[in-house]
């Protein structure tokens, strides 16, 4: 299950909140894509990569598709998510949310612009994915700023 979760994170940059409403229903396997209810009942489509939907739909041919996919409570997922990325943490604690936030920062220093990001993550307001724009560009500056030509 924890594969699970954390492709669906990682790929998708969906809140744990989302994760744990997902439905079998919500998967639609031919069009690559999952529906998402997010903050305000608020209806989106994301798209995670080949591979974690291939191991969804092997894993939906053994379940109901009306149940839950995850049956688990928040605090048992993020417990979850925290031991299955502690090896690869060097100590930190890496939170469902820091997972959206990295994978954020991602799609905009690999050029996604800040309305696509938006949508992704479901955010209202373009000023909360503006964020993740201005950290790349930042990155991105310090990046050039130290290499040395000579």
């Amino acid at each position: 299950i924890d594969k699970y979760m954390l492709g669906l994170l990682i790929t998708t940059g969906i809140r744990i909140s989302e994760l744990l409403a997902l439905k079998w229903e919500d998967f639609d396997y031919n069009l690559g894509a999952i529906r998402i209810m997010g903050k305000g009942a608020k209806e989106r489509t994301v798209y995670p990569s080949a591979e974690v939907l291939s191991l969804f739909h092997e894993l939906s041919e053994r379940f109901n598709p009306t149940s839950c996919v995850f049956n688990l409570n928040e605090r048992d997922a993020r417990y979850r998510i925290y031991q299955a990325l502690r090896p690869y943490c060097h100590g930190k604690q890496l939170s469902p949310h820091a997972i959206r936030h990295t994978i954020a920062t991602y799609w905009a220093k690999n050029g996604a612009n800040v309305t696509t990001i938006a949508n992704a993550l479901g955010h209202n307001r373009i000023e909360t994915t503006q964020q993740y724009i201005d950290l790349a560009q930042s990155d991105t500056r310090n990046l050039m700023r130290s290499q040395s030509i000579i």
